[in-house]
Formats: structure tokens, C-alpha cells, sequence
């Protein structure tokens, strides 16, 4: 009884750990877009950053890979990953500023340029 207790157990610990291990791999992406929420990017409101990851997997996780590769060495590298970052906030946009055109709704070119100005003359977009 006990046998079958402990493994029971260990079972349900291997399951917890999958589960923190899936749910983690959002955290990064959800924490990247409430941070460039805050920093006054709102076009973060019309296409999810996480879908523009999930559809560059390989991507994401090749850049990731190459910045990790001498994490906290005096050799550390975050090009790739800062490189794919950028890249991805820009599709991001690019997809937002597609969903706002084929809305067909009245005002859709207000919010266009709306979303356009917030981009391009946000303070941080102008940071070296």
C-alpha cells in the first residue's frame, strides 16, 4: 500500500512539474506584453504578441537558444533574442494595423493612425 502511495505521489509530482513547466513558457510572453502595455505601446490591444511567438516558434526558440548559450558569463550575447523581440513587436503591429483595416468600421482610419502615432512617437521608440 505503501508502494503504490509513493508512486502516487512521484506520478503526481512529475505532473505538477509538466504543468509549472507549460504554464511557465507563457509567463515570459504574458509579462512581455503587460510591460509594453505600461511603456505606452497600446497597440498591444489589437493582436496578441503571443500568437506572433507561437507562429514563429522556431524562431523564438533559436534566438533563445543563441542568448542563452553564455547566460551570465562575460560572454553573454542578447542580439539574437533582442533581434527576434523587435522583430516580433513589429509583426505585432503589422497584424494589429491589418485587423484595424479590414474592420470596415466607420472610424477605422482614425484608429489606424491613432495606432500609428503611438508607435512612432512614443519617447522609448526614440531611446538609442
Amino acid at each position: 500500500m505503501f508502494s503504490a502511495a509513493q508512486n502516487q505521489v512521484k506520478a503526481s509530482l512529475f505532473l505538477v512539474a509538466a504543468e509549472f513547466a507549460c504554464d511557465f513558457l507563457a509567463i515570459p510572453r504574458l509579462l512581455s506584453a503587460y510591460l509594453l502595455e505600461r511603456g505606452g505601446y497600446h497597440f498591444t490591444r489589437l493582436y496578441p504578441l503571443d500568437q506572433v511567438v507561437i507562429d514563429s516558434r522556431a524562431d523564438y526558440y533559436r534566438a533563445l537558444s543563441s542568448s542563452q548559450r553564455n547566460w551570465h558569463t562575460n560572454r553573454e550575447d542578447l542580439t539574437p533574442w533582442i533581434n527576434f523581440f523587435v522583430g516580433a513587436v513589429f509583426e505585432q503591429w503589422e497584424r494589429g494595423r491589418r485587423r484595424l483595416e479590414t474592420q470596415g468600421d466607420s472610424r477605422r482610419q482614425e484608429a489606424i493612425e491613432a495606432v500609428a502615432a503611438l508607435a512612432l512617437a512614443h519617447p522609448k521608440s526614440h531611446d538609442q
